[in-house]
């Protein structure tokens, strides 16, 4: 039989497919598709062909071969271990690449070409594939999850035996964590990292900051594979031991160390998974196959590959503890569901519209002795040296009068920050327009007229592939001499707006004792976003952080 095409290779070492509600969608569009006009799925032998039947068939030999799906760095040993049963005897295996999600899909969908045999990295994946019936075999191998440490990083004495929260420290801006619906040993790691920040306010204040950091940047396993080596892209990042074993064999000179938290280890276990009813998976071949990954053969070539399997020796591997601390659980579906939602709400892209207060009294002094302006210009730096780099952001300012007889006036459109515009980026022209913030002061403050102008531009200029914001950073009440809509008004606005589909949220921050908090308050509820004071530049982080947290699921 020809070759045929293999699923798409998957962003990380190890792939997940999500959470289980998401796998349930999954399914039942590939439930319609067989309906319609049959499931998509494709298969490659681990040669890049299929082995061909023995010379001296039986009638009794199955026309389809047994196909296993497995993961990427467990589907080279199983296919140099399968290649010994396809030179015996009639049995045939082929084995390939599939995500727990293209598994389910081709299953559900009877596809003609689905597995017989599924060997994923973790049990748990049977749970969350949604197959029932599975027969789970014997576990073939295993391989703890630990933190890769580059040559570069081994100055932070990060090694041996820590605590997640000393490893994070230690490591710094220099840790990363692929996506952990992509990648297991991510979603093990950051199960500890959560527990280990505990449930309060402020630990899941720090716990979103983290992830927000890691979420938007390219920390695709693979690729902080590839940057080990250069100092100046180096991260310390979770992975299997087998990942760390594999990538020293291949780089003897800038060889990877790891650090194991002291908290517990989650392992990676490679059960195998019979799924009934596949074409080729006869109870003979699946016997000839579980005793293939169940022999002294099977042993070496797992070890060999930096796998640990019962009764053989395990891997070298520098900075490993000789004794692991306990195994930990792996995830209920519960912690799933929290994980992957808390990660997915803080990669969202962000597109703020920001609205700074330049009224008179905005020169009057703030709580703690900076002028209220020094302290909202302090503040929008602060926020600027958070915000991902992606992030889209304008910004306004307010007073009354400000052009015509508007209250408002346009001072940089939307841009992304890293956008560059005659050879400066917008983040930097932002920063440069704060600091002339305090020489922009003068007349009352228009707040009403402001805020629903804002709403209405953000909208018109919605982008619905990011979180859509107007961020308004004021010390008072509403002044404004000229008229304008009442606080009802403005209220009965919004809510109108915010049903035609386009949600945009109002973040409204006071820096000021005279800020009437109870009217920032309604506005807020309105949009469903948030009403916060901000008593040192340093909130504008909290602020920001929680509005990520409030984002809906």
């Amino acid at each position: 039989m020809g070759r045929h095409s293999a699923p798409e290779p998957r962003r990380g070492r190890h792939a997940l497919p999500g959470q289980g509600r998401f796998l349930s969608w999954a399914v039942a569009l590939a439930l319609v598709a067989a309906l319609v006009g049959g499931g998509v799925w494709a298969w490659r032998a681990a040669d890049g062909d299929e082995q061909p039947v023995a010379d001296e068939q039986s009638e009794d030999c199955p026309e389809s071969p047994l196909r296993i799906a497995t993961t990427n760095e467990m589907r080279v040993p199983l296919g140099s271990l399968v290649s010994q049963g396809n030179s015996t005897d009639c049995v045939r295996f082929v084995v390939d690449t599939a995500t727990p999600l293209a598994v389910a899909n081709a299953v559900h969908g009877n596809d003609p070409l689905r597995p017989a045999v599924w060997v994923p990295d973790s049990p748990l994946w049977a749970r969350e594939s949604g197959l029932s019936g599975l027969q789970q075999g014997p576990t073939i191998a295993t391989s703890p999850t630990v933190v890769a440490v580059p040559q570069s990083l081994r100055g932070t004495n990060v090694s041996g035996t820590q605590p997640w929260k000393t490893i994070l420290e230690r490591t710094g801006g220099r840790f990363g964590m692929d996506n952990p619906a992509d990648d297991t040993p991510a979603l093990m790691s950051l199960k500890g990292v959560a527990e280990s920040y505990g449930g309060s306010a402020a630990g899941r204040q720090q716990l979103t900051g983290l992830v927000v950091k890691m979420s938007h940047s390219d920390n695709a396993s693979s690729t902080m594979l590839t940057d080990a080596d250069d100092p100046k892209k180096a991260r310390a990042f979770p992975t299997s031991e087998q990942a760390v074993a594999a990538y020293n064999t291949d780089h003897t000179g800038s060889k990877l160390s790891v650090v194991v938290p002291k908290e517990g280890v989650a392992q990676l276990r490679y059960p195998v998974l019979r799924i009934p009813g596949s074409p080729g998976g006869d109870d003979a071949a699946y016997e000839r196959f579980t005793k293939l990954v169940t022999s002294p053969l099977a042993r070496t070539i797992m070890r060999n590959s930096g796998f640990r399997v019962q009764g053989e020796t395990t891997p070298t591997v520098q900075g490993a503890p000789v004794s692991l601390p306990s195994s930990t659980p792996d995830p209920s579906a519960q912690d799933l569901s929290a994980l992957l939602t808390a990660w997915n709400k803080a990669a969202r892209e962000s597109r703020m519209l920001v609205v700074l207060d330049v009224s008179g009294s905005m020169l009057r002094k703030a709580p703690k002795g900076d002028s209220r302006i020094n302290l909202a210009r302090k503040a929008g730096a602060v926020g600027l040296q958070t915000l991902p780099q992606s992030t889209e952001m304008g910004l306004w300012v307010f007073s009354t009068a400000q052009q015509g007889k508007r209250d408002y006036r346009e001072v940089l459109p939307m841009r992304r920050l890293d956008s560059t515009v005659g050879g400066s980026s917008q983040a930097s022209m932002l920063g440069a327009a704060l600091d002339t913030m305090p020489s922009e002061v003068r007349g009352n403050t228009g707040l009403y007229d402001t805020v629903l102008a804002a709403y209405r531009e953000a909208q018109r200029n919605y982008n619905p592939g990011r979180e859509n914001s107007v961020v308004v950073v004021t010390d008072g009440a509403n002044e404004d001499t000229t008229g304008g809509i009442s606080l009802d008004g403005l209220l009965g606005e919004l809510r109108r707006l915010q049903g035609n589909g386009k949600p945009v949220s109002v973040v409204l921050v006071g820096v000021g004792p005279s800020t009437n908090l109870d009217a920032m308050r309604k506005i807020a509820q309105a949009t469903g976003g948030s009403a916060q004071v901000a008593e040192n530049p340093d909130d504008m982080v909290g602020i920001f952080l929680k509005a990520v947290e409030s984002r809906e699921g």
